[in-house]
């Protein structure tokens, strides 16, 4: 039995911790499809997508409701819709190369908040199209 709650336990703190790809896969997903119950992602529950909506509603990339209840394990939320700043993300982040580098970069320094990640994605595309116009 204790070992039973050590499981449970670690499943949750997994599922709670923020996971920079799973928040682009969720952003990358059509504005209409990104409710937890509609959405899914291999490699992660229903649970783990359902709290990164919540953080992403939190963090003002979505627009949504709150889908916690008493019996829940978990904070959890359905989005409604984007927000100019989760377009600005989704935009920032779309090509893979730039994505890739800003990972990098992040994880050299030790990982960066959410608003560092997309200064630096911001700064990746600005200095890709000021390339492009020579």
């Amino acid at each position: 039995m204790g070992l039973d709650l050590v499981l449970q336990w670690s499943y949750r703190v997994q599922s709670r911790l923020r996971q920079p790809a799973l928040l682009s896969a969720i952003v990358e997903a059509h504005p209409s499809s990104i409710a937890p119950n509609d959405l899914e992602i291999d490699g992660y529950s229903e649970e783990q997508i359902g709290y990164h909506v919540y953080l992403m509603m939190e963090a003002d990339l979505v627009k949504g409701v709150s889908t916690t209840h008493f019996g829940s394990t978990n904070v959890s939320a359905t989005a409604t819709g984007m927000t100019w700043d989760g377009y600005e993300f989704l935009d920032a982040a779309r090509e893979d190369s730039r994505w890739d580098q800003a990972k990098k970069l992040a994880e050299r320094v030790g990982g960066v908040t959410f608003k560092t990640m997309l200064d630096i994605l911001s700064r990746l595309a600005k200095d890709a199209a000021t390339s492009a116009m020579g």
